[in-house]
């Protein structure tokens, strides 16, 4: 994972719910497509949506995305779409979790006058970040310590299989 990203972001409003990430009903026929698809992703309150994201955007989310139910399907289905970075105000302790496990880099900072379609670059260790269609400065908060080794071999499951185990140093929430 590199730590500067940059990519196009399309903001979000707040409290999504995971099932409003991607429906329910929906679930398993967007999980039997591995090549990317985002066509189910947020369809039954961001219309439309989907056919604009693009691998390599950005998300920039209000407060509380990702809460209700600890489904990791949300995440994964966001990573599959190819979107680089997950911003928010607020996460659901349980999606940025499922997000960092699956490599889905995320973060928390105030999207200010950022606008859909803008492109950012965000630096994940220092949290700067630069909206280069506004010449803007922001912040989101840097990734922890703990978290950016999981990141860099692609989430939980490629780290522990990379070193063996995770490291003594690491937190456990």
């Amino acid at each position: 994972m590199a730590h500067e990203l940059r990519g196009r972001v399309w903001l979000l409003p707040d409290d999504i719910e995971t099932a409003q990430i991607c429906p329910l009903h929906l679930v398993g026929e967007a999980m039997a497509t591995e090549d990317g698809s985002a066509e189910h992703l947020f369809a039954e309150i961001l219309p439309g949506l989907a056919k604009k994201i693009q691998p390599g955007d950005i998300l920039w989310a209000g407060e509380g995305f990702g809460h209700g139910s600890s489904r990791e399907d949300a995440a994964l289905l966001i990573r599959r779409a190819g979107v680089r970075l997950v911003l928010a105000m607020s996460f659901a302790r349980i999606f940025y979790r499922n997000a960092i496990n699956l490599g889905l880099p995320v973060a928390v900072g105030d999207p200010r006058d950022t606008r859909d379609g803008d492109e950012i670059q965000v630096n994940l260790v220092t949290g700067e970040v630069r909206n280069l269609s506004r010449d803007l400065k922001l912040r989101v908060e840097p990734l922890p310590d703990a978290v950016r080794p999981i990141l860099a071999e692609g989430g939980l499951i490629p780290y522990v299989r990379s070193k063996g185990r995770l490291s003594a140093g690491g937190s456990r929430t």
